[in-house]
């Protein structure tokens, strides 16, 4: 069984900014509104409403100084917004190739980025640099491998990428397994490669977010039965043998982790947030506070919204977060 977790005894913890894409779905209706939302204050402003329906932001984004960056899917291709969070100013760069996830680069004109081409993706490490003399460079690539679906998969922490993909049993139609790579930033080296596994005969289930702290060898992480399947279970995660162990696993509910969001650590709380649209309401979608070692969870905000229409005008993007001690 799982429960909320009471919200009195972490409100100090919870002291940091979330910032969503609310995407409008009516072309030329009303535009999309980048929020940058207070948890502590409960409050919510509009940093920007120029984007319209025509681009989609499902996938990373991330805050940089002072600078938010997402990216943008429109027709197959990609783009990169970037939105001054002071003045509210947006540039936006197409990029070449299918783009995932951001980490802030070393300098205020930088990006890591997930990013593939071709059919099946090929994935690699690459560094975007903007301004006058845009260029991307590429850091490091991934072998073949299996694309699920998810965006969740891709994590970064210090200076390592970690990569989570599904595997294919040889007689299997469906995946049911899956495999980790650690990839360092700085040189493109793929540092570790271990398939995950339950033991004799058993299945580990399809990866489709491990918590990953740089260099750990022991982890949580939530896993389908099956590759798209709603069935979750949240297990253990030890890296340290020859395959990654997984065990102890406890059932979740299926609209615990409905649309497949990026859950990020937001404070110093411990737990990891995403937009819920499996808590979605008639009025609000929440962003609910995770705790991975329990499978608990708080609601720490409402996004507002008409959610009981069949095709809403507005649904939920792109979520990253900035603790309110780091400057913004």
């Amino acid at each position: 069984m799982f429960r909320a977790i009471a919200v009195t005894a972490l409100l100090e913890a919870q002291a940091f900014k979330s910032y969503v894409l609310k995407n409008s779905q009516v072309i030329g209706g009303d535009n999309s509104q980048l929020l940058e939302i207070d948890i502590d204050a409960q409050t919510e402003r509009v940093v920007n409403s120029e984007l319209t329906a025509q681009t989609d932001f499902v996938k990373g984004s991330v805050v940089c100084g002072n600078t938010w960056y997402g990216i943008g899917s429109q027709q197959g291709k990609n783009s990169i917004a970037q939105v001054d969070l002071s003045t509210g100013k947006l540039t936006v760069t197409d990029v070449w190739g299918l783009w995932y996830q951001l980490r802030c680069g070393d300098q205020p004109n930088e990006l890591y980025a997930v990013t593939a081409v071709s059919s099946p993706p090929k994935f690699a490490l690459v560094k975007q640099t903007f301004g006058e003399h845009t260029r991307t460079d590429v850091i490091g690539e991934f072998p073949e491998v299996l694309w699920g679906g998810w965006v969740s998969i891709f994590t970064f922490s210090g200076n390592e990428l970690q990569a989570n993909f599904p595997v294919k049993g040889r007689l299997e139609q469906i995946a049911s397994g899956g495999e980790m790579y650690r990839m360092d930033i700085t040189t493109g080296n793929i540092t570790m490669h271990k398939e995950y596994s339950a033991g004799f005969l058993g299945s580990s289930g399809v990866p489709y977010f491990v918590k990953h702290v740089e260099g750990a060898m022991t982890t949580r992480g939530i896993f389908g039965k099956e590759q798209g399947s709603a069935s979750l279970k949240l297990c253990n995660v030890d890296f340290s043998g020859s395959k990654a162990s997984v065990s102890k696993c406890q059932k979740l509910p299926e609209d615990y982790w409905a649309d497949g969001a990026s859950p990020v650590p937001c404070s110093s709380d411990g737990l990891h947030y995403f937009p819920s649209l499996g808590g979605r309401q008639e009025s609000y979608e929440p962003i609910n506070g995770y705790d991975l070692e329990t499978g608990d969870f708080q609601e720490v905000y409402q996004v507002k919204g008409e959610f009981d229409q069949a095709f809403p005008d507005f649904y939920v993007g792109t979520h990253t977060c900035v603790s309110s001690t780091e400057t913004v």
